[in-house]
């Protein structure tokens, strides 16, 4: 399988862990306690446009995501409204991108850097605006949903771990699953060509593979880690990742 096929798979980036306070009590209320900061840190949409690998304004975009949340008329029109005035600022960034390449030659390769820095401030502050169109509990609730598509990876990401306070031997129990994971999706990947692994019954298999690798995931969590998980989940949704149009328009950039 491909590095990209595996990045595909495992779809994990690189996002700064907000800090967790920590209650020191265990059980009944004291437990109740030592939650709400946990759930509150992972759910904070605030601080950035981005969420677990997530653009926050393509993620509105999205019909299942807009019905999950039930966002009023003016709040889609809004989000529609975003949606286009980030294209028209993201567009001279393309064909400035794409002038660079047609310009680069084999010994002197164009740097992208700039582009890259320049493009993830727009995801972000074009992310952080559309969460400002949702309501506290609708924030909440869109935490809650990101949380849950993101099934077995959302383990890896540092916030979930430090709001769960994994050991160092959950973590590397986990490390386990995860490579347990990667070696049945290589073998799963190796039974199809190229072109099928998008296909109906390749989805399917790896859906069946990765719900094994998040059940086994969760019995490495003790009793009340696994409490607060479901809390992060929350109430469960009706639709996955394969549902969504990770999109925010379908006209073509100029």
């Amino acid at each position: 399988m491909t590095s990209a096929c595996f990045c595909l798979l495992l779809g994990h980036v690189a996002l700064s862990a907000p800090a967790v306070q920590r209650a020191a009590s265990e059980g009944g209320a004291g437990e109740a306690a030592r939650l709400t900061p946990a759930s509150a840190a992972v759910g904070d949409l605030e601080s950035s446009g981005t969420k677990w690998g997530f653009h926050l304004l393509t993620i509105l975009h999205d019909e299942c995501v807009q019905s999950e949340l039930a966002l009023t008329a003016i709040q889609r029109d809004a989000i529609r409204n975003l949606g286009h005035e980030f294209l028209d600022a993201l567009g001279p960034l393309v064909r400035e991108h794409r002038q660079r390449e047609v310009a680069a030659t084999p010994d002197a390769k164009a740097d992208y850097s700039d582009y890259q820095r320049r493009r993830a401030e727009l995801v972000a502050r074009f992310g952080a605006r559309a969460g400002k169109l949702l309501t506290d509990v609708e924030r909440k609730r869109l935490a809650e949903i990101l949380f849950q598509l993101r099934g077995e990876e959302i383990f890896y990401y540092a916030d979930v771990a430090e709001a769960l306070e994994l050991s160092e031997k959950q973590k590397s129990e986990l490390g386990v699953v995860r490579a347990w994971l990667v070696c049945e999706a290589r073998r799963l990947f190796s039974k199809f060509p190229p072109e099928q692994w998008q296909g109906q019954e390749c989805q399917d298999r790896l859906s069946e593979v990765r719900g094994e690798a998040k059940r086994r995931a969760l019995e490495v969590l003790s009793d009340r880690q696994r409490r607060q998980f479901q809390l992060f989940e929350g109430r469960p949704i009706a639709f996955s990742r394969r549902d969504l149009r990770l999109e925010i328009t379908r006209r073509q950039l100029p």
